[in-house]
């Protein structure tokens, strides 16, 4: 008798998660973790020891989507971007992947080389896991090896512009009055290893 390797679970579920793997860029080592994924997607590997769970068929046709997703780089998941820091956290001296830092900038319109970014905690106003913007040209600019970004801004009594610069790009985001937490999905340059990102107060 044949021992299966995987016993078939009673359901899906109702939530899903994502794991990001990092794998040796060759193509051995990829034809490796393909075969190994595909194995999931064999019939054949599933015990189903109950009758109300799932069947072999249903388990391997739902692998084969986890594994379209996989091949997908796009599919991984998006980055949050920091929404707080502290005193004690704020340092020029970080490593690329949690480099963070609160300030300021002289002119919020300027080219994105002509940016005169001033590291300053004091025009911040930090409460819990939420940084409170408190004025024109306040800052934040931080570098990461992370390419996709979610931006959560909280709205507040008045419409906003917030200006966010990913790499050479640069665009204006409108946060309209008392909408909630409004969430933009940013993209960085993909030929770079490394991106810089401002997030910038501008009109209120």
């Amino acid at each position: 008798m044949v021992k299966k390797l995987f016993i078939c679970p009673p359901d899906f579920g109702t939530d899903e998660t994502c794991r990001t793997l990092t794998i040796p860029s060759s193509q051995q080592w990829l034809g490796i973790f393909n075969n190994a994924i595909l194995t999931l997607a064999n019939t054949y590997n599933y015990e189903q020891l109950n009758a109300t769970d799932l069947t072999p068929e249903e388990c391997a046709a739902r692998v084969m989507l986890i594994y379209a997703d996989y091949l997908q780089t796009d599919a991984c998941p998006v980055v949050q971007s920091p929404y707080w820091d502290d005193e004690t956290d704020n340092e020029i001296e970080m490593g690329s992947d949690t480099q963070i830092w609160y300030g300021a900038v002289t002119d919020w319109l300027a080219p994105i080389a002509s940016l005169n970014f001033q590291q300053n905690l004091a025009v911040w106003a930090l409460t819990g896991f939420v940084g409170y913007a408190a004025g024109l040209g306040s800052a934040i600019f931080f570098r990461t090896a992370a390419k996709r970004f979610v931006l959560a801004f909280e709205s507040s009594n008045v419409e906003e512009i917030i200006r966010i610069i990913i790499d050479s790009a640069s665009f204006n985001a409108t946060i309209p009055a008392s909408s909630g937490i409004v969430e933009i999905v940013v993209l960085g340059d993909d030929a770079l290893s490394e991106h810089d990102l401002y997030i910038i107060q501008g009109e209120a």
